[in-house]
């Protein structure tokens, strides 16, 4: 089944929709900081109901960007397989972020 995900901030307006295969995932945008380039969301589906996310991003030079993904995840018995999956997830996400950064 493909469901559309709906990206929301805070107030409540959509930012951006994307189609994946595992229903619908919800992303509400907490705090979005773009004088420290930080992140923080909480995220839902029917699976995984607590998938909170904080993304820092500092500069380190001028070609160098740190980045960093902080994931609070809980998913009843599939917690600790969606931590595997979302640890890969992440690490694959962060090499494709240094071949476009």
């Amino acid at each position: 089944m493909i469901e559309k995900i709906t990206l929301t901030r805070a107030d409540g307006r959509q930012v951006a929709g994307r189609r994946v295969t595992v229903g619908v995932h919800t992303i509400h945008i907490e705090r979005l900081d773009g004088a420290c380039h930080e992140i923080q969301s909480h995220e839902s589906n029917r699976f995984v109901p607590i998938w909170d996310h904080f993304i820092e991003m500092e500069e380190r030079g001028t070609d160098t960007t740190h980045y960093i993904d902080v994931v609070d995840l809980y998913a009843g018995c599939l917690t600790p397989l969606v931590a595997w999956w979302s640890e890969r997830l992440y690490t694959h996400r962060q090499r494709k972020w240094q071949t476009i950064i």
